[in-house]
């Protein structure tokens, strides 16, 4: 019985956040993941693409992104398919709100060698996780 009652106040502290700013205990937080793509178009550096959360927020979510690998010339329908060395340089998102955000995908010429643009027909995956407030 004091093992299931550790776990379960564990698990209840899992759905928690610390906000560092006023060292408080934010309760009752829900995670929201996906996956997506962005297409190269052979000319820029910076592409974005929206994304629509799943849910709404109460709050603006922390969101964490992450690069998945590449695919030319047709459209993933599993991460598996990503396989490719997407050379990508930079991953960000902007415009965070409850219901959303905008994905920024970023390519730089490493050693000068290539022209450092996102490659025209090339899909370049990424995932995201987004954790906030339930509303």
């Amino acid at each position: 019985m004091i093992l299931y009652e550790t776990l379960k106040n564990w698990a209840a502290r899992c759905n928690n956040r610390q906000n560092k700013t006023t060292n408080t205990v934010v309760y009752n937080q829900q995670k929201c993941k996906g996956w997506s793509f962005i297409t190269g178009d052979g000319a820029s550096r910076h592409l974005s693409l929206a994304i629509t959360f799943p849910i709404t927020f109460k709050d603006v979510p922390i969101v964490t992104l992450t690069t998945l690998g590449s695919l030319a010339d047709s459209n993933p329908t599993l991460i598996s398919n990503l396989t490719g060395n997407n050379r990508v340089t930079g991953l960000s998102c902007e415009d965070v709100t409850t219901t959303g955000m905008t994905v920024w995908l970023s390519r730089r010429s490493v050693d000068g060698t290539d022209p450092g643009v996102l490659a025209s027909g090339t899909r370049y995956g990424f995932s995201w996780i987004a954790e906030g407030t339930n509303n």
